[in-house]
């Protein structure tokens, strides 16, 4: 940098009546002590030089400008990343007893109904989670491949509740 200020200077002694007056604003610029400052000075003294100068200049800005808004938009896309990332964090601690999540309810699909060893189903769902009916009533239309909704219940409980149906079962998350 020092180097290209150098030789922009010597250039500058050399060229015609606006070079007296360019190394007084180089040396204007040097004296600043903030960088960014001190090089948007250097900028504006070569654009000052000429038309080629200038559109050499504009270019480099423009560059800047588009690096810019690419980095935001990353940056952006990072965000929505680590968003959606966190709600499914959150959807995977669902039911679980230390959870503080603040997920209302999951839909699944069932993968798989065992039966515990008081012959209450199990149900696996298809995002890993593995719930044990609570509660004593028949669900007839819980099948596999039937999407449910696992939601919050009164005090701390959970429904189990297939699709398309008003029935719900009171379920134990297990896994």
């Amino acid at each position: 940098m020092r180097i290209l200020v150098a030789a922009l200077g010597a250039g500058l002694l050399l060229s015609a009546p606006a070079g007296a007056q360019v190394p007084d604003k180089l040396i204007g610029c040097s004296a600043e002590p903030d960088d960014a400052k001190r090089l948007a000075c250097y900028d504006s003294v070569v654009k000052a030089i000429s038309a080629d100068a200038r559109r050499v200049s504009e270019a480099r800005e423009a560059e800047a400008a588009k690096a810019k808004q690419a980095a935001a938009a990353a940056a952006a896309a990072a965000a929505t990343a680590a968003a959606v990332q966190a709600e499914e964090t959150r959807k995977a601690s669902f039911g679980k007893a230390d959870s503080a999540a603040e997920v209302k309810s999951v839909d699944a699909s069932i993968s798989e109904i065992l039966r515990d060893a008081s012959g209450k189903p199990v149900f696996i769902l298809d995002n890993g989670q593995m719930w044990r009916q609570a509660d004593g009533f028949n669900l007839p239309n819980a099948k596999v491949g039937t999407k449910v909704a696992v939601k919050r219940g009164a005090m701390g409980s959970y429904r189990l509740q297939p699709e398309n149906s008003n029935r719900s079962v009171q379920v134990i998350r297990m896994r």
